[in-house]
This record gives C-alpha cells, sequence and structure tokens, in this order.
C-alpha cells in the first residue's frame, strides 16, 4: 500500500494499493517520487494518486524487502538489494542471505553495485542528509585559532572569512559573524570576503570550551566550523611517587611538582602548595609549603615502628589530591631472626618494592605447593611477568650489625617449574632500598628444579650500624613463580677473627681478647677466649 502517515499522530492514510512490492522509495530536491520494486524495476510514482511510470529493469531482484534513498545533493538513488536463500534451513538450521547496496542513476536509468554486506545484513532504514547549506552561502572557514594566556579568561579569536560560497562561486558582499563560546555568545560582527578578523572576548569560567564559528549572508547560514581549548587554569595531575628516607635521626620526604595538568591546559608552578602529614599520630609537618622537600626528626623507637607520610597537595589553594608515601620501619629485630610466613601479617614488617612496576611483586602465598616433597605451606612468592625482566625486591626489617662480625644467613628457595629457571641474588645495605642494598651476600644464582634449595651464606660489615638485606628476583620474563622459605639470619658459630697476629714482644704482659679480636680484662668462666702473650696466641675456655 502507498499512502501517507501523520508523523505527530500516527494515523495512517492509504492512497493506493501496490502491485509489486516496492523495495525503496525515495524524494528528489524537486520533491518528485521514485521507487524500485522487488523485480528491479525502476518507478516514477505520483504522489497525489501513486500511479506508477515504469522507467527502466535495474537489472537485478530482490526478495526480501530492505531500503534505499535519494541523495538530492547528486540526485542518485542509493538502493539495498537483499536476497533470502531459505533452501540451506533443513542443512544448516538456518537461512543464507545476500545484501547490496547499488547506486541508482535516475537520469540514466541505470544501476551500479556498490558494496556487498559482509554478513547479509538487510537494512530497513536509510536517510541521507541534505545540503549543509544553500549554494549561496558562505562556505565553511577554517577552524578559529585560540589565543588564551597564562590562564586569563580573556583572549582572542581570530578566523579568515572564505572568499568562496558553498557552491563554490566567489562569495561577494558583507558576511555577519557569530562567534560563541559554550553556547554563550563571545563575539559577533561583520566582515568582507578573504578578511581575517580578530575578535576579542572573555569567557565566564576555567574549564573546556568549545568555540562555535558561524558565517551567514542573504543567502543564508554557511557550515560552522570550531575549535576546542581548555581556558584558564587547569587542575595539575596527582602526586605519583615521593622518596621516604632515614638518616642522622631525621625522615626526608621529597617530591617533584607536577609539571602537566588533567586537561592540557595551564599551571603555575609558584601556586602549588603542600601539607605533610604523618599519619601514625596524624602530626601535621608542613603546613601550606610551595618547596617540595620536607625533614621530620624522628628518634629510633625502642620497638620497629613503621612510618609513612600523606602529602596533601593544592592549587590555587584549592585541594586537588593526596599521595602517602610507602612505609619506612624504623627501629631493629633482635638476632637470631627467623621468618617462615606462617604468621597472616608476616609481611608487615618487611618492604616489598616493584622497582620496574609491572605489578609482578613479592607477596606471602598462603598455600605454595612443594611437588616433590608433596608439602603444601606458606612462603614469600614472586609470581613472574610475562613480558618484563623481573626486578623486585623482598628487603627484611633493620637489623643492628657489628664491625668485624661474621653473620650468616640461611634461606630455602623453590621454584614453581623446572622448565622456566627463575634467578635470585642477596645483598645488604644501610637503608631498605634498591639503591642502598650494594654489598652482595648472595650472588645471582638460577634455580630450575622443583627440589627446594637450602641456601647459606655468610658476610662480615665493615662498620657498625643498622642494615637492611634485600632479596632481589631478577628472573628473565616468562618464568614459572619463585617462592622463599625459612629465612635465619644469625651471628655465625665462628669468628671474624679466628686468630691474633703476635708481636716479636716476647716480654709482654698476657692480653686476652673475646673471639670478636676485641680485648677485655674480666672474662667470665666458660668463656672461649684468645689468649696472646709474647709471640703466642692461643684459643682456651675459662674455668
Amino acid at each position: 500500500m502507498f499512502g501517507t502517515i501523520n508523523e505527530a499522530t500516527g494515523e495512517r492514510m492509504p492512497i493506493k494499493s501496490i502491485e509489486t512490492p516496492w523495495i525503496a522509495l525515495g524524494c528528489n530536491r524537486d520533491s518528485q517520487l521514485y521507487a524500485v520494486a522487488m523485480d528491479g524495476t525502476l518507478l516514477k510514482v505520483d504522489k497525489v494518486n501513486g500511479n506508477t511510470e515504469q522507467i527502466a529493469s535495474l537489472g537485478f531482484t530482490a526478495n526480501r524487502r530492505s531500503t534505499g534513498a535519494i541523495d538530492t545533493a547528486t540526485g542518485i538513488f542509493y538502493v539495498v538489494v537483499t536476497n533470502e536463500d531459505s533452501s540451506t534451513i533443513d542443512e544448516y538450521g538456518y537461512s543464507i542471505s545476500t545484501s547490496e547496496l547499488y547506486a541508482v542513476d535516475i537520469t540514466a536509468a541505470t544501476a551500479t553495485r556498490l558494496y556487498e554486506f559482509a554478513d547479509g545484513e538487510a537494512i530497513g532504514g536509510m536517510y541521507i542528509p541534505g545540503p549543509l547549506s544553500s549554494d549561496g552561502a558562505p562556505a565553511a572557514p577554517e577552524a578559529p585559532a585560540l589565543d588564551f594566556k597564562n590562564g586569563e579568561l580573556s583572549g582572542t579569536v581570530t578566523f579568515t572569512v572564505p572568499d568562496k560560497n558553498f557552491g563554490g562561486e566567489t562569495l561577494k558582499g558583507e558576511v555577519e559573524y557569530l562567534l560563541r563560546a559554550n553556547g554563550s555568545l563571545f563575539a559577533r560582527g561583520t566582515a568582507s570576503p578573504g578578511e581575517t578578523v580578530r575578535a576579542n572576548g572573555k569567557v565566564d569560567a576555567d574549564g573546556e570550551h568549545k568555540f562555535v564559528l558561524e558565517l551567514s549572508n542573504a543567502a543564508g547560514r554557511g557550515p560552522k566550523s570550531n575549535a576546542s581549548q581548555w581556558i584558564g587554569h587547569d587542575t595539575p595531575v596527582k602526586l605519583t611517587s615521593a622518596s621516604l628516607t632515614y638518616a642522622d635521626g631525621l625522615f626526608t620526604i621529597a617530591w617533584e611538582h607536577p609539571n602537566a595538568t588533567e586537561h592540557g591546559g595551564y599551571m603555575d608552578q609558584s601556586l602549588l602548595t603542600y601539607d605533610v602529614i604523618r599519619p601514625n599520630d596524624n602530626a601535621t609537618i608542613a603546613d601550606g609549603v610551595s618547596h617540595t622537600t620536607v625533614t621530620d626528626p624522628v628518634e629510633i623507637p625502642e620497638k620497629m615502628t613503621a612510618y609513612s607520610y600523606r602529602i596533601d597537595m593544592s592549587y590555587r589553594g584549592m585541594p586537588v589530591s593526596s599521595y602517602t608515601t610507602n612505609a619506612y620501619r624504623l627501629g631493629t629485630v633482635a638476632l637470631p631472626y627467623a621468618l617462615d610466613f606462617y604468621d597472616e601479617d608476616s609481611f608487615n614488617d618487611l618492604t616489598v618494592i616493584d622497582a620496574n612496576g609491572d605489578k609482578a611483586e613479592w607477596y606471602r602465598e598462603e598455600y605454595w605447593y612443594i611437588e616433590t616433597l608433596d608439602l603444601e605451606c606458606t612462603a614469600a612468592m614472586y609470581p613472574y611477568s610475562s613480558t618484563d625482566k623481573a626486578d623486585d625486591w623482598l628487603i627484611l626489617p633493620a637489623i643492628n650489625f657489628e664491625k668485624g662480625i661474621r653473620y650468616s644467613i640461611e634461606f630455602q628457595v623453590s621454584t614453581a617449574s623446572n622448565s622456566y629457571p627463575e634467578r635470585l641474588a642477596v645483598y645488604y645495605g644501610t637503608a631498605p632500598s634498591p639503591e642502598a642494598l650494594v654489598n652482595p651476600i648472595h650472588e645471582e644464582k638460577e634455580y630450575t628444579i622443583f627440589d627446594p634449595v637450602d641456601e647459606k651464606a655468610s658476610f662480615v660489615p665493615a662498620e657498625d650500624g643498622m642494615y637492611h638485606i634485600g632479596f632481589h628476583a631478577c628472573s628473565e620474563p616468562d618464568g614459572g613463580g619463585l617462592a622463599l622459605r625459612n629465612i635465619k639470619v644469625a651471628k655465625s658459630a665462628g669468628s671474624a677473627v679466628d686468630a691474633i697476629a703476635p708481636d716479636n714482644d716476647s716480654d709482654a704482659a698476657t692480653e686476652i681478647y673475646n673471639l670478636q679480636g676485641i680485648r677485655i680484662d674480666n672474662p667470665q668462666p666458660g668463656q672461649l677466649i684468645i689468649k696472646r702473650r709474647g709471640t703466642t696466641a692461643t684459643k682456651t675456655i675459662v674455668r
């Protein structure tokens, strides 16, 4: 049925019955209707009475209704031709369709196949927008250039009036311009074809602003052009890192000003301020400072305590973001020290550093399985990265070491696979950071078997002080996983001093030393000592 429909009410009015169903109906810019029937006939349609005039057979047929539309700018009738093959239902359980787009030249009465829809999509409706403007209206101008400096809300928008109209002919006469920013009037006026206009104005507030430029003349409005920019002060990006170090009784918190903004807009770093808070007791360490290094005097506590600091950043007096440093554990643990990871809180006193930032880092694994022992146990686990070489640290809490004393460390290593090797090294240093852990204890070693490996090493510090021991996972990418268990640190049973070199003074008095090579005056019963007299040095037990 050919008819009309009231878009407001949905009421339909029939005009004439259609013998062969149409697959497409379109209207050209002269308000003339054309249709394409399912048998491929191109028809001219009288919209008053529905009578049709056959123009030509286009050389295709369709067994399924589809759609089409006339491009009023070119007069080309675009038609979708869809055919469904139902014979495949018995074999495949579904029908197979083919669907193609044709360009019908009404004047030449020919059809050209443009495109086949890959999955046989049937199109139910088509619309081609009309021309953007009348031919005599101004052509579209180039996008305007925006010039707003140093966070100011006032600025200049520059554009050039085209010298052609929308139809491509020479543009003549004055042109009116209208420039809006986020819908509000920014500037308006008149200009001549080819003239460059510098329009000054002001926006209301900081933010992203879209400037829309529209030119018009007596023939109508031309196509719009636009440009967008963040104007005014932007919001600084969040702080993403800060260092926390301890030396000589002072914590030092250091960070860098952000050098970018959330939207690529303007920022004045001199307007950044920071509050630094110590969450342990909610103490304010710095209030509204503009520098990026702050110190906090803290005495070493009797019990190991984790310290961290929160940096609250503001811009132009308005809070922006907060960043909390990694925890720094101040204080020491006593020897002998043992860690088996059975306790759920066993990682609380450790420092975990994901130095390469790949999110594959040490963690407590509650159900680590050692296949050769058929043992399920807890462990410290490095999981592996499929793309990045490992650069991950598991660092023990601080321990007081004495100069010249030999200390031992024991630990058990196991892997998740004998096909993917893992690598581990152990270092010690004066701070829980990769930069400080430079003294080797256990050289980098590769592990490739399921059987757990019990490792033991020793070292002698050159100076008294608080030290940390760090386990460094340094495997190649795409490993199988590495686990640590049964970590033990203690003074060695032996001493860094096995004997004392005698001098040549045979008349010297007897001198007594402990096994660490320190001279003592009052050895205790049962104590093993080194006794030197003249050129002779011997070990003995005090009775």
